[in-house]
C-alpha cells in the first residue's frame, strides 16, 4: 500500500508566511522541471496529454537507466537537448 504525505516542498518560494495563497500562473511563463518537460512545453507551448505521455516517458527512462534522459548543466541546456537531441540508448 502506497501513501502519500505533503511535505510542503512544491510550495511557492517568496509565499508570506501563513499566506493560504498558492500563487498564480502568468501567460507565457513555463513552470515544471525543465528534465521532464516535454517539447511543446520547452517552447512555451500548450501542455496536453502527450506531454504527459513524454514526460511519464522521462521519468520512466530514468528509473530504468539511472540517467536522465536529456542531461543538462542548467534548464536552459535541458530544454535545448528536449528539442535537439534523442536520448542515449539503454
Amino acid at each position: 500500500v502506497a501513501k502519500f504525505l505533503e511535505t510542503g516542498a512544491g510550495e511557492p518560494t517568496g509565499a508570506a508566511e501563513g499566506s493560504t495563497s498558492r500563487g498564480k500562473t502568468q501567460a507565457g511563463a513555463i513552470i515544471g522541471t525543465a528534465d521532464y518537460m516535454s517539447p511543446e512545453q520547452a517552447m512555451g507551448g500548450q501542455a496536453d496529454t502527450r506531454s504527459d505521455i513524454f514526460s511519464f516517458g522521462a521519468v520512466l527512462f530514468e528509473m530504468i537507466s539511472g540517467q536522465r534522459a536529456f542531461p543538462g548543466e542548467d534548464a536552459q541546456e535541458t530544454m535545448s537537448a528536449i528539442l535537439n537531441k534523442e536520448p542515449e540508448p539503454i
